[in-house]
């Protein structure tokens, strides 16, 4: 028996018998998360703005993207009501010199700047009271 409970539907894209893992490797099964995760983001309305590109997380051609994605999406939970408020770390987080240039050559490198981090809470702000203009809007 393979242990899989007849009850319970099985997930698309769920691979029992390793045959789509065999075929593609890890690549799909990674990049599979990352689509996974992408809907997630959407199903709940974060506006696509703030999703990275698949290469910007799992070639990491573009981590502060990815960080600032999550930062976004962790103020978006917040306002729905779905997860606490992210702590604020300046002051906290500590980094030395040489990790700080370190971070700014490798930026430099790919032609990437840092994400305005400071301004998410407005763009969602925007975004969430035009979601609740179009729940108002569609009800009337």
């Amino acid at each position: 028996s393979s242990g899989i409970n007849a009850e319970w539907p099985l997930r698309p894209g769920y691979d029992p018998d390793l045959v789509k893992f065999n075929k593609r490797g890890l690549h799909f099964k990674h990049t599979d998360n990352i689509n996974f995760w992408m809907n997630a983001m959407a199903s709940i309305g974060l506006p696509q703005i703030f999703f990275p590109t698949t290469p910007d997380l799992y070639d990491k051609k573009n981590m502060p993207k990815v960080i600032y994605c999550i930062h976004a999406l962790s103020i978006w939970l917040n306002k729905l009501g779905k997860a606490p408020h992210m702590q604020n770390l300046i002051g906290i987080a500590e980094f030395t010199e040489e990790e700080i240039s370190e971070m700014t050559r490798a930026l430099d490198q790919y032609g990437i700047s840092i994400p305005a981090f400071n301004k998410i809470g407005g763009i969602l702000e925007k975004r969430k009271k035009y979601r609740l203009r179009l729940c108002v809007d569609t009800t009337a």
